[in-house]
């Protein structure tokens, strides 16, 4: 179904099969509508994977592990193909707004090429 990456320095990642999500907790919180649920004090990072794993990280060492399941985290995943889908509906909508063709009247060479007059 997916894993979720959380880092203590803000980040959050989302691993689906439908793909990836990467931003940083504001992000997240606009996207999701609620904050993702805080690192335990003294932890660098989370790993949940549903029905698998949820260990608590502290510079490279397992020094806990969270809930399994952890129903927080299986409701992230459940959304996490539809945000990312709205995301880049929302991106593509953007981008087309800005999004301006220059016909200048040949190739780049032929332009390069041309005298000036």
């Amino acid at each position: 179904m997916g894993t979720i990456q959380q880092f203590a320095n803000g980040n959050v990642y989302l691993h689906t099969d439908t793909g990836n999500y990467v931003e940083p907790e504001a992000d997240f919180e606009k996207d999701f509508g609620a904050p993702i649920p805080p690192l335990p004090d003294g932890i660098d990072y989370r790993a949940y994977e549903v029905g698998v794993r949820h260990p608590y990280v502290r510079a490279s060492d397992v020094v806990d592990g969270g809930p399994l399941p952890w129903p927080e985290g299986d409701d992230i995943l459940a959304r996490a193909d539809s945000v990312m889908t709205a995301k880049t509906e929302t991106a593509k909508a953007a981008a087309s707004r800005y999004s301006t063709t220059f016909d200048m009247g040949g190739t780049i060479n032929q332009i390069l090429d041309a005298p000036n007059s």
